[in-house]
């Protein structure tokens, strides 16, 4: 859809059962902004239809004229014509060994920054515990003179968006039990062969031998320290009531502060 200036708009509900979707995507793209990160503008919103007011997130096109959008699926497809580029079998053999491979040869071949900015992305999914940075929900802009990684995208599955109302883990997110949960959080990636969403922590563990990975701890890492001592309990805070539950609130708010050490313990 165009506003009234133009500019493109792309509007989506949450999946079902997991209405707390806009609240959290909002939420987590303003927490990566904070941390220097490039990412989508979006926002929470509402619209009417005939069945009734629908509440879902829009966000802003990050195209420049000129760019066209490459997901992740498309430029691996490009080597494995045989697979679908929707189909559990991309996701599978998307490994991240492959899509470094991929951005190394785009970066070697344009001589843009990607694998930096993509490490960057990663880090800060992990400390969210975003599980859906497959190969469709991350992409490059092209156009004939420039490359780049596009901006930071659909972070909504993320902070117990998955969990069901009255779940123990919003009732009581006693440490121990937040950390366990976050060291089942799967990611985007497959194991190449024949797994799907390998776990965040196996993640971290293959990252935190990349190169480029040093230095975007040591940009990343303080930041979301910092974010946590000051300004993280106000964001939360600030969501209405009606968007995000008092429990979801607190579950949130515990589930950052564990999963930022669970980072800091597998990075540093």
């Amino acid at each position: 859809m165009e506003n009234e200036a133009g500019e493109r708009w792309l509007r989506k509900l949450p999946r079902a059962g997991r209405v707390t979707e806009p609240a959290i995507e909002a939420l987590t793209l303003e927490l990566a902004r904070r941390c220097g990160l490039d990412v989508a503008e979006g926002v929470v919103t509402t619209w009417s239809t005939e069945q009734g007011p629908l509440r879902g997130f829009a966000s802003r096109s990050f195209q420049a004229d000129g760019e066209e959008q490459h997901t992740g699926a498309v430029l691996l497809t490009a080597d494995w014509p045989d697979i679908d580029p929707e189909s559990i079998e991309l996701r599978t053999r998307a490994s991240l060994a492959a899509v470094r491979m991929k951005l190394q040869q785009r970066q070697n071949q344009t001589g843009a920054d990607l694998l930096r900015p993509f490490v960057r992305m990663l880090i800060f999914d992990a400390w969210i515990g975003n599980g859906d940075r497959h190969s469709r929900n991350w992409a490059l802009l092209l156009s004939r003179d420039s490359c780049r990684l596009a901006p930071m995208f659909d972070t909504a599955a993320c902070l117990g968006s998955e969990l069901l109302d009255g779940h123990r883990l919003l009732a009581n997110p006693l440490p121990d039990a937040v950390r366990t949960y976050s060291n089942r959080c799967r990611s985007g990636f497959g194991d190449g062969a024949s797994e799907p969403g390998v776990l965040m922590k196996d993640v971290l563990t293959e990252i935190r031998a990349w190169p480029e990975t040093k230095v975007a701890t040591e940009e990343l890492l303080p930041k979301v320290l910092e974010l946590l001592t000051n300004e993280v309990d106000d964001l939360i805070e600030e969501i209405p009531e009606t968007w995000m539950s008092l429990a979801r609130k607190r579950f949130a708010r515990a589930a950052l502060r564990v999963r930022a050490t669970i980072v800091e313990g597998a990075l540093t």
